[in-house]
């Protein structure tokens, strides 16, 4: 499933694997800027977020 997928379907029906797919992209310094802001915008959903996503998400913001 790709991010424009997950942006149209309901956090509840994302694979399991969703928040390790966001912290990829997140870390890839080499992705595209636009898949970047979704993945953070979407990382912050209840649905996956966790102890390793956030640490990745306040790498980024540094």
């Amino acid at each position: 499933m790709d991010l424009k997928t997950l942006l149209d379907t309901p956090p509840w029906d994302w694979p399991t694997d969703a928040g390790r797919m966001f912290r990829k992209i997140l870390i890839d310094q080499r992705a595209d800027e636009s898949d970047r802001l979704v993945a953070a915008e979407l990382a912050g959903d209840f649905t996956v977020i966790n102890d390793d996503l956030v640490d990745t998400l306040l790498t980024v913001v540094r």
